[in-house]
Parts: structure tokens; C-alpha cells; sequence
């Protein structure tokens, strides 16, 4: 998850899974055997959906959520992730058409001081049966590439809130530069990078937790932290080790990794060239 904004008109509550139509048994989000492929995309502006297709997949898209996190209703679900006027969506489906992910996207600006800064969000959650990292990736590439030539001098980034090692492992592995970062080209946000980020996370409401500025609390709660034990490719990661390390609370206290990516044309450009690179080499 990245990029929501804490509820303020009431308190969350936990809500169960209420769908449109029941997901297939192979969906579950169990993690288990090998994981399918995310078939095509779908982009919408969520504003401009009438009313009868919004509740639809609101439903669709809540359950997927559901399936990761204890604390909202869709109430506050789609006044969290679709809130904004500017919210774009890109819908993710199996072959056969059925919702499995979403990515949804959302944009600020945000006065620091004397300056503007463009402040762009993507949460992006993807049923764990199936594939879709480098797919949610380019959309919202696609989406930030769109922003960048809306406001061609406008100093601009990406801010995520990850919850879990999942997104942080996908960020980190994408974007050649990421704060903060175990790397040593990024490491800690830059003085300047860090006032942007602490006027950015107070006007959505995150508070941070103990020492550590960008360890935020969050009102979500993990429902089940074992497909990310079970997950290859997070148990092999470097990138997933350091968000463990440093956000302890991950999986039992609702705590989070505010993450600030540059989205400067290098920065963009690195990371189509590593998802190109990926998709060759898989080939």
C-alpha cells in the first residue's frame, strides 16, 4: 500500500470481504504452487465511473484488500485509496477477465516553505495466486511519467507508505534511487528531501513511531503475515530484510516504511530500463 490518507471522519473498523460475485477457490490469495499470470489491464478515471460500476468494483477491489489488512470498511477503503478527484485506476485481470489487482493513483501538491513539490501516490494490491508486480509497476510508471509532463518543472516524487516487505522489496528493486534505502547512493532522505516528506506525511495525518521518522503508525493491521514467509523472493531479499529490520511492528502493530522516490526522468527512465530488463530475462 502506498499513498493513503489516514480517516478522519471515523474511526476504522474491520470489514469482511462483500464481492460482487464470489471469488473462485484457486483465488484465495493462499500463495501456494505456482503463482498465474496477471492477463491485462483496464485504466479508469474513478470519478468518471457512474454509479452502478463504481460500487461494483468497489466491492471487487475491497476484497482484494481484505485479503492483507485488518482496519478499514469500504466506507473508508474508497475514501483512503479513491478519494481524490484526480484518483486513476488501472484494473488488473486473469484470462478470464476476473478482477485479481488494482493499482490506484492519486496526486498533490504540497507547499514546503517557499516551494511546491508534486507529490504522487500509487497503492497497488494484487491477489498473491498471481504474478503482477512488474505489470502494477509500469502502470503506475505510466501514471507518473503522465504527471511529469503535466508539470514538466515542478519538483515531483513518488510518496509510498509500505506496509508489509512486499511493495518496499518492489520499490527498491525498480527505482535506481529510493529513501530511505540500504543502498549507499540513497541511504537516509537528503535535509531538504526530509522537510518535503515531514509536511507531506502530517497533512495526510501519519504520525511516526518512536526514533525513527519514517516508521509511521497506521491503523491496518496484517491479517495474515505467512504468504510473505512463504514468498521465494522475499525470503531471498535483501530489500525485504532491511524493511523488516527497520519496521519491526509490520505484521502485528500496523506499523509502516514512508518511502520517497524522485520521479526525475533518470529515475523513471532506470526503472522502465530494469522492468525491460526483467521481462528479457524471463523470456
Amino acid at each position: 500500500m502506498s499513498g493513503h490518507r489516514k480517516p478522519q471522519s471515523r474511526p476504522p473498523q474491520t470489514g469482511g470481504p462483500v464481492c460482487a460475485r464470489p471469488a473462485p477457490a484457486h483465488r484465495a490469495g493462499t500463495g501456494r504452487g505456482a503463482r498465474l499470470s496477471v492477463a491485462s489491464s483496464e485504466r479508469l478515471r474513478w470519478q468518471a465511473l457512474d454509479t452502478q460500476r463504481r460500487d461494483r468494483l468497489r466491492s471487487l477491489m475491497f476484497q482484494i484488500f481484505d485479503r492483507y489488512h485488518v482496519g478499514f470498511d469500504q466506507v473508508t477503503f474508497e475514501s483512503s485509496l479513491l478519494g481524490s478527484r484526480n484518483c486513476i485506476v488501472h484494473l488488473l485481470y486473469a484470462t478470464d477477465r476476473a478482477l485479481v489487482g488494482f493499482v490506484a493513483c492519486q496526486f498533490s501538491i504540497v507547499s514546503e516553505a517557499t516551494s511546491r513539490h508534486g507529490v504522487f501516490s500509487a497503492a497497488v494490491y494484487i491477489d498473491t495466486a498471481f504474478k503482477g508486480g512488474s505489470t502494477a509497476a509500469l502502470c503506475g510508471l505510466r501514471e507518473a511519467l503522465r504527471v511529469r509532463c503535466r508539470y514538466p518543472s515542478l519538483p515531483l516524487a513518488y510518496l509510498a507508505i509500505a506496509l508489509s516487505p512486499a511493495p518496499y522489496h518492489l520499490y527498491a528493486t525498480t527505482m535506481p534511487r529510493v529513501y530511505p534505502s540500504r543502498r549507499g547512493h540513497s541511504g537516509e532522505p537528503p535535509q531538504r528531501v526530509a522537510r518535503v516528506m515531514r509536511t507531506a506525511l502530517a497533512a495526510r495525518g501519519w504520525a511516526h513511531v518512536g526514533d525513527d521518522p519514517w516508521c509511521i503508525s497506521t491503523p491496518l493491521r496484517c491479517r495474515d503475515a505467512s504468504w510473505v514467509r512463504r514468498s521465494r523472493t522475499l525470503s531471498e531479499s535483501e530489500e525485504a530484510q532491511y524493511y523488516a529490520a527497520r519496521v519491526p511492528g509490520w505484521a502485528s502493530a500496523g506499523h509502516a516504511l514512508a518511502v520517497w522516490i524522485p520521479l526525475d526522468l533518470s529515475n523513471i527512465l532506470g526503472a522502465i530500463w530494469r522492468l525491460a530488463a526483467t521481462r528479457l530475462r524471463r523470456q
